[in-house]
């Protein structure tokens, strides 16, 4: 529901956030969206965890930061769809806590998409 709000909005020339339910990134997680995929996977317990924002929309800056329980893992600042992994060693001990891709995508009118991908390590 937040990001089928979000995406009239976005359309409208603001800024607005999107932030689907939380769920499990084994095997793999998706946010439900018509903006793009929003994803994660991991292939079990002690996995490393691969991650990507696609969004549906052209977009012409992303930022993301990512987390791995409360510990800032990666960053990304670029000018196409971010993905990326977390090593099977920084995500050891980790099982129970949230993996989480948080930032913006910005677009060519000004538009901004906050968001925030959130699943439970396995």
């Amino acid at each position: 529901m937040a990001l089928a709000i979000a995406l009239v909005a976005l359309t409208a020339g603001c800024a607005v956030e999107a932030s689907p339910p939380k769920g499990n990134c084994s095997p793999g997680y998706e946010a439900p969206s018509k903006l793009g995929s929003f994803s994660a996977q991991q292939r079990g317990p002690g996995a490393a965890i691969q991650w990507g924002i696609y969004p549906n929309y052209p977009a012409t800056r992303y930022i993301v930061d990512i987390f791995v329980g409360r510990q800032k893992v990666d960053g990304k600042n670029q000018a196409y769809p971010p993905h990326g992994s977390v090593s099977a060693r920084t995500v050891a001990g980790k099982s129970g806590q949230d993996f989480t891709a948080s930032g913006q995508i910005f677009d060519a009118k000004g538009n901004v998409l906050n968001f925030q991908l959130k699943c439970v390590i396995a």
